[in-house]
Parts: C-alpha cells; sequence; structure tokens
C-alpha cells in the first residue's frame, strides 16, 4: 500500500523580526522612527547598527545623499517625502510587514503641504511614558507627537516636553542609543507621575482640541485611504457657500486666515496647511472628519439662521473692548506690530484687519515709521562703534581686520550688513592714501 505524504510548505523567513506596530487604525499609531528604535532594542543592537548594515543595504540604488540625511533629518521619515517611502519598502522587504506605510504620514501627501508639518526634534508626553510604563505597556513614540501643530496631549491635557529634565539635551528623532522613554544622551528616564491640570484658558483648549482632532485625520486617512484634494475642496466650498454666501475673503476674515492663502485655496490653486485647516474647523465648531464628511456644519448652520449665527459669532470679539485696546496700542510710546498686538489679546491679526481697517492700518504705519527709525539709529551706532574700534585696535599696532572687530565687538554678524562693511573698506582707504 503507497502512503500518501503532502509536501509541507514553509512560510518565508523575514530577516528581522516580524514585530507588530503599535495603534494601527488608531489616533495613537506608532511613529516609523519610532518602529525603528524598537526594532533595534529587539534586537540588541545599536540603532545606528541596524540602520546601516540592514536598512542601507536592502535599499537599491542607495543615492550618497541617504546616509548623510537619514539622522541628520530624520524627522522626515515620519513624512511622506522619498526618505519616507525608501524607508518603509526596505523595513517591509526586511520584517516582510505590509502596513509600514501607515506608520507615515505618506496618505497626506498631495492633501496637505510638507511646509510647516514636521516637527524637527523629539516631543513627548511625560505622563503617557509613564503611565505605559506602570501599565506594564511597550513605550513608543506616537506618530501624532511628530506634528508641529501639535503642543499639547489631547489625554492628560498637558504640554508636550520637548528637552530632557536632567540634562536639557533636545533629543533628536534618531541617533545610536535611541529608545522610546529614555534620554538619548544620559539614558535618565522622561516620564513623570501625572499631577491634576486644569484646563481653562481659551488657548490651552484650543491647543487640545487640535491634537484631538489630528489624531481624528490619522485615524481617518486609515478608514478612508481615498481621501483626495479635490474632496477637501468641495466641503471648503461648501461651507463658504452656507456661511458666508459664496464670498471667500468674508469667509477668511471670519476665520482669522489669510485672505490672498485662502483665496488660492478656495480655487484649487494650492493646498491649505494644516494650521489654517484647524483654524477653519474651530470657528466652525466642528470636527476635521465632519468637515471633510460635511455633516455638523447642516445642524449647527441653519440657512434661515445664517445671518443670526454670523452675528453672533463676529460678537465675539466684543468690539468695544476690542476698540479701546486698539486705540491704546496706537498711543503707546513703543509701538507694536499688529502681529505682536494679535498675539497679546489673542485675536489673529487678518480677523482685526478685517473688523477694523482704519485703526489696524495707522497701526501699522506708526509700526513702519518707528521700525525705520530705530534701524536707521542702530546703524548710526554700529557705524560709529566700528570707527572706535578701527582706531583702538591701531592704537595697539594690531591690523583692523573683520575678525578682530568682530572679536572686540563680540559681534560675529556685524559685518552681514553691507553698509557696515562698506565703511570699514572706506576707512582703510582713506588710511592708506594718507600714508602715500
Amino acid at each position: 500500500m503507497q502512503s500518501s505524504r503532502s509536501r509541507v510548505v514553509m512560510p518565508p523567513r523575514s530577516r528581522l523580526y516580524n514585530i507588530s506596530p503599535i495603534g494601527i487604525g488608531t489616533n495613537q499609531v506608532e511613529s516609523l522612527t519610532s518602529y525603528i528604535a524598537r526594532l533595534s532594542e529587539a534586537h540588541c543592537v545599536f540603532v545606528t547598527d541596524l540602520v546601516r548594515y540592514e536598512i542601507f543595504n536592502a535599499i537599491e540604488d542607495l543615492p550618497k545623499s541617504y546616509h548623510r540625511d537619514f539622522f541628520r533629518k530624520a524627522e522626515q521619515i515620519n513624512g511622506q517625502n522619498s526618505l519616507a517611502k525608501r524607508t518603509v519598502t526596505a523595513l517591509e522587504s526586511l520584517t516582510l510587514r505590509t502596513d509600514l506605510v501607515d506608520l507615515t504620514m505618506s496618505r497626506l501627501k498631495g492633501i496637505i503641504p510638507t511646509n510647516q508639518l514636521l516637527r524637527q526634534s523629539k516631543a513627548w508626553c511625560k505622563y503617557c511614558y509613564q503611565y505605559w510604563r506602570d501599565s506594564g505597556d511597550i513605550l513608543y513614540d506616537p506618530l501624532l507627537w511628530s506634528f508641529k501643530i501639535v503642543n499639547y496631549c489631547h489625554v492628560h491635557g498637558c504640554r508636550l516636553s520637548s528637552n530632557c529634565e536632567k540634562c536639557g539635551s533636545c533629543l533628536t528623532y534618531l541617533n545610536k542609543c535611541t529608545r522610546p522613554g529614555y534620554c538619548s544622551y544620559c539614558n535618565s528616564w522622561l516620564g513623570e507621575i501625572e499631577q491634576k491640570i486644569n484646563i481653562d484658558a481659551e488657548k490651552q483648549l484650543f491647543e487640545v482640541w487640535v491634537s484631538t482632532n489630528v489624531g481624528d485625520l490619522i485615524r481617518y486617512l486609515w478608514l478612508d485611504k481615498n481621501l483626495t484634494r479635490n474632496k477637501l475642496r468641495e466641503s471648503l466650498i461648501y461651507y463658504v457657500d452656507v456661511v458666508s454666501s459664496g464670498k471667500p475673503y468674508v469667509f477668511a476674515g471670519m476665520a482669522g486666515i489669510n485672505p490672498d492663502t485662502f483665496w488660492h485655496s478656495y480655487k484649487g490653486i494650492s493646498i491649505l496647511s494644516l494650521g489654517d485647516l484647524m483654524r477653519i474647523c474651530y470657528f466652525l465648531r466642528i470636527g476635521i472628519c465632519d468637515f471633510i464628511n460635511q455633516i455638523a456644519i447642516k445642524q449647527s448652520w441653519d440657512n434661515n439662521r445664517r445671518t443670526n449665527q454670523r452675528a453672533s459669532i463676529l460678537k465675539v470679539l466684543d468690539y468695544e473692548i476690542v476698540k479701546r485696546q486698539l486705540e491704546k496700542a496706537l498711543s503707546n510710546e513703543n509701538p507694536k506690530s499688529l502681529r505682536e498686538i494679535g498675539r497679546n489679546i489673542e485675536i489673529h491679526p487678518n480677523r482685526l484687519m478685517y473688523n477694523f481697517p482704519e485703526l489696524c492700518k495707522a497701526i501699522s504705519e506708526r509700526y513702519k515709521v518707528f521700525r525705520r527709525e530705530t534701524s536707521k539709529k542702530k546703524g548710526e551706532e554700529l557705524r560709529k562703534q566700528v570707527q572706535d574700534t578701527i582706531v583702538y585696535l591701531q592704537s595697539l599696532d594690531i591690523y583692523p581686520s573683520q575678525r578682530a572687530i568682530k572679536n572686540v565687538l563680540h559681534l560675529q554678524k556685524i559685518f552681514i550688513k553691507p553698509e557696515i562693511k562698506q565703511i570699514w573698506q572706506d576707512i582703510l582707504s582713506k588710511q592708506e592714501l594718507n600714508k602715500e
């Protein structure tokens, strides 16, 4: 009797451990730099060794700039450019995973501009680290913390940390000893026991709201992988029609956004930044997901109540108080820019310009004159300092070179100004003519 034997097919083996990313499909999904750090820790090797001997070797046609940019511009690994794409491809071939693209912002490509999108150094919530360690959970860095616009933790309501409290170092995303939860320079613990935080300030509420909605956007991109730039523009057109009767400049003034920038996005010429998109949603009092799907606006902005709603929003400014503040700033002995005034009273300068055009123009003109006079006065002082320094150095029989003048004045960038450099050349040329 002939026995039948079935051939056992062995599944493919990965070069590196096939560890699962944390939080896939949630607003707390892990970042790719955090995944690389955890992968190196699982293999008991330095991050630099894992990158140079494994990731670099897995990339075909590796550019020369890749070696230099990988650690120097490590924040871009979590972004949407070629550095992120090549790293994802290499890691997926080494781990045999197919979901590592969700650890980056690649799905935002063409939807949100890359400018001012990524934070250049690491940020973290010390209370999240402490909670995860006390709960026995895996320590990691969420992708949410890589967004430059995110400054607060939406879970604990605290500001994200960016420096080690023990050594004061500003941490990079990847270096030799990178490990989530620990300083890569002094190896100290970055967590802290949670303290009760009262969230009451309007600015703090806005920051926590932004953090929550950026997390919702991350989750939405995982659910709807076909989100396009046109869909965002359609939502924008819809809200402009409902709120301001199809007038983009009026809508921009109400939302506190640069009118020209908004108009270009409204016409499809450019893309709205993530910060402007969040300000629009906060102005409309809806979440980012509702903005994309055009849901909540239908309930909170009824066409029959459009005029009353618009009036109620403008009354939030409290015209009399804001007008008095602007008049006081205009009569102040030390003029300030409109941007600084808006920052002090927590109102966007574009919104001030929209509601108080004459006062704002007067403030701007006065500040321009003040800047011009201050710059002229500083220039005269610098010219006198350079002349006196040249005389002083020559009295010591020292040639008055640019370096010598910089060292005496302790101003290393003084010769960046062409007029200062011209004065230095004129004085030396006159002295040489007198010698002749």
